[in-house]
């Protein structure tokens, strides 16, 4: 039960993300404590990590393949812009032999 919450980032704004890999989610919280979702991940994606740079949040995301073997848990890295523009970066698709 629960986001499990796996990271954070503070933006020069002083707005924290926070990667609620249970939830498949990144959540933002204002400087208020208003909290919302500032990206959704799809299917089994889930987010394990988060970074700030100017104004770009940039979330690294697992696609869980196999929970039994953590080898086989594939990884991404997408970007969310400040116009709300998501881009997919990298994505590696099959794990080295």
């Amino acid at each position: 039960g629960g986001p499990v919450l796996r990271n954070l980032a503070v933006a020069a704004n002083g707005t924290i993300y926070v990667a609620a890999a249970a939830c498949s989610a990144v959540l933002r919280i204002t400087q208020e404590g208003a909290v919302d979702v500032a990206l959704q991940a799809a299917d089994s994606w889930s987010p394990t990590g988060v970074a700030v740079k100017g104004d770009d949040l940039y979330v690294l995301e697992y696609l869980y393949v196999d929970v039994e073997q953590p080898r086989e848990w594939l990884p991404r890295v997408r970007k969310l812009s400040l116009d709300g523009t998501v881009t997919v970066l990298a994505t590696v698709t099959k794990v080295p032999e």
